[in-house]
């Protein structure tokens, strides 16, 4: 079984730009949180959780019949807590509304495919596409004592194709293995 994930990689600028944001939010983050290595950092379109290895060709296919509206730019607005909803465990960067439903779509269209596929996931019921970009994770007994760390941040960029990563949990953070595009 592999834990998998279908996302979008970023471009090697948009990286150095989240890079020199992400030294001056540093110190204001739990001393125990653990930072996205830059080359980690991905908009998770669908997390597919544990798949056999026979799933992923239909996976893969299910990729290649998604559509990503040539227009389809990522707008980011703010560096803050994630998730919204829940308790705060991460340093998110916030995607905009209207990227968000962009990516909604691009979703939808990769999970209706998927299905037709015949591929089994845990989906989500219910809520809203939250596009972000996980910068750091910290545990529980660090969320007591959170400072505010809200940032505007705007940036942009132009996210083209879409990857199949596993991902392999570790004590130290998530690792993210690419399986292919």
């Amino acid at each position: 079984m592999k834990r998998l994930f279908v996302a979008f990689e970023l471009p090697k600028t948009t990286l150095n730009s989240f890079n020199v944001a992400m030294e001056s939010l540093v110190k204001k983050i739990p001393l125990d949180a653990r930072l996205v290595k830059s080359e980690n950092l991905h908009i998770t379109i669908s997390f597919l959780g544990d798949q056999e290895e026979e799933t992923i060709p239909g996976i893969l296919d299910a990729m290649k019949g998604t559509a990503i509206p040539e227009s389809l730019y990522a707008q980011t607005h703010a560096i803050d807590y994630g998730p919204p909803t829940f308790e705060k465990r991460m340093v998110w960067l916030l995607l905009t509304k209207e990227t968000s439903k962009e990516l909604e779509f691009v979703k939808l269209s990769l999970e209706a495919n998927l299905y037709r596929n015949g591929i089994q996931w845990a989906r989500e019921n219910g809520s809203h596409f939250a596009g972000h970009i996980t910068l750091a994770r910290f545990n529980q007994k660090s969320r007591d004592r959170l400072e505010t760390i809200y940032t505007p941040f705007d940036a942009s960029f132009h996210p083209t194709e879409l990857a199949l990563f596993e991902s392999e949990l570790t004590p130290a953070g998530p690792n993210y293995y690419k399986i292919e595009n």
